[in-house]
């Protein structure tokens, strides 16, 4: 059982809500149980099996109170349909229809209203979603295409080529791949490739997205279970982001890849992940899918190039810097491969490089190509140097700073080309490193 704290958590008061309703007289009873639930930390309502977020037994197995309060509430609707107390002077009042996304229903009429929406929707939707399972690993997804194209969270479909399992919401199973991967979106396709023709759900019109809109999402909570239907919940749209959209839409591990529909039955959105509170909820939005449509057809994986401190336009600019060190640097070669590089610190051959390298017959290769046997003179072990001598004259030699680096100051390490291998600054001023046991990191 989840602690009251957690069960009473509220949601900030500017975020339409799924269990925000007018305390109008019809409706005090629904307010009262709203009440009640979260006194218990049952977190249920009629038609929504809010299942907790801890797995195992406990998130199946519902909340205690939860049967009774559902029970409750379909009496109360119930005797909605029945109609309610009414003088003969009274006129029955107009019912508006609920036809905008955001309608929030102030009476039992309208609840009954949206309420067949949901069911109209989970009726149709129910039978394109599946279970997926590649190796030990399972989701959920959607059927988008008749010959058995699968949108589903890219953390789900893993990579492109992975063969997968698929079941319906019948029971029965069959065979498929992973396609496309759009890691920095979790967004993912996959197809059956067993023979046949399914069911599918048409996806929603680009930006038709909208905050306070009812939802539906539909998956499987901690994976396919034999027997139990992929399961449905109701909820709101709290906040739209770029690539992500929030719902109170109760998730937990497996609904992974599952679909979020709007009331009219189309396709928005797919489960991505979830936070702590129950109102955090994410999904990615169908316009991702839509943009990137040929490429997860075409079995491609593909991220975001994140701009870092070392990219190709930052390095080119220290060109001018590194160009004259450049020259100063050679291969080091030990038994024909390649080991570490070196810097001329002599015209006349002097090489300094890495001592623990060191193996075998030593070969220095220069920047003209030339190749030359190096012999090792000395090695200082406590800083991993080694000094080097080849034959050779008038080499080019690297120049010595003669003032400690200021912190904060640029340093770039040159290579072979004309590109710095590495940029950095100076972290700290100079000072003695005390001796330290070697850490192989695992």
């Amino acid at each position: 059982m989840e602690s009251n704290d957690d069960a009473t958590t509220a949601t900030p008061r500017e975020m339409p809500n799924r269990n925000r309703f007018p305390e109008e007289n019809s409706l005090v009873l629904l307010h009262q149980i709203g009440t009640l639930n979260n006194h218990h930390g049952a977190r249920t309502s009629y038609g929504d099996s809010r299942v907790g977020r801890r797995a195992g037994n406990e998130a199946l197995a519902g909340r205690r109170g939860g049967v009774a309060i559902r029970a409750v509430l379909v009496l109360l609707l119930a005797f909605g349909l029945l109609g309610l107390p009414a003088t003969a002077t009274d006129p029955e009042p107009a019912v508006p229809k609920i036809e905008d996304g955001n309608t929030v229903p102030k009476d039992v009429p309208q609840l009954l209203e949206i309420e067949g929406k949901f069911r109209t929707v989970a009726e149709k939707a129910i039978k394109c979603v599946v279970g997926i399972q590649i190796g030990p690993s399972r989701g959920s997804g959607v059927l988008v295409s008749e010959d058995g194209l699968i949108l589903t969270a890219g953390h789900v479909a893993q990579k492109p080529g992975q063969k997968a399992v698929f079941t319906t919401h019948d029971g029965k199973v069959y065979n498929g791949v992973s396609l496309g991967v759009f890691s920095s979106a979790d967004a993912g396709m996959m197809k059956i490739t067993d023979d046949g023709k399914w069911p599918f759900v048409n996806p929603a019109a680009k930006d038709s997205i909208n905050v306070g809109n009812w939802c539906v999402a539909i998956g499987h909570p901690l994976g396919y279970i034999p027997g139990r239907p992929p399961v449905v919940r109701m909820g709101r749209i709290l906040r739209l982001e770029d690539r992500a959209v929030q719902t109170d839409c109760p998730l937990i591990s497996g609904d992974s890849g599952g679909p979020l529909f709007n009331l009219d039955g189309e396709l928005i959105g797919i489960n991505s992940r979830i936070g702590g509170p129950m109102d955090r909820n994410y999904h990615v939005p169908i316009d991702v899918y839509l943009e990137n449509w040929e490429d997860l057809k075409k079995s491609v994986a593909w991220a975001d190039k994140m701009p870092q401190r070392d990219t190709e336009q930052v390095k080119a600019a220290f060109r001018e810097v590194v160009a004259k060190a450049a020259k100063c640097v050679v291969r080091i070669r030990c038994d024909k491969k390649d080991v570490a590089l070196g810097t001329i610190v002599g015209p006349d051959g002097w090489i300094l490089t890495k001592a623990s390298e060191l193996k075998g017959r030593v070969v220095v290769r220069l920047a003209d190509g030339r190749e030359l046997e190096a012999r090792t003179i000395g090695v200082v072990g406590q800083f991993d140097l080694a000094m080097l001598k080849i034959d050779a004259v008038d080499l080019p030699n690297i120049e010595w700073g003669l003032t400690d680096p200021k912190v904060g100051q640029w340093v770039a390490v040159p290579g072979l080309d004309k590109d710095p291998l590495a940029i950095g600054v100076v972290s700290t001023p100079r000072r003695a490193i005390p001796a330290a046991r070697g850490l192989l990191g695992v």
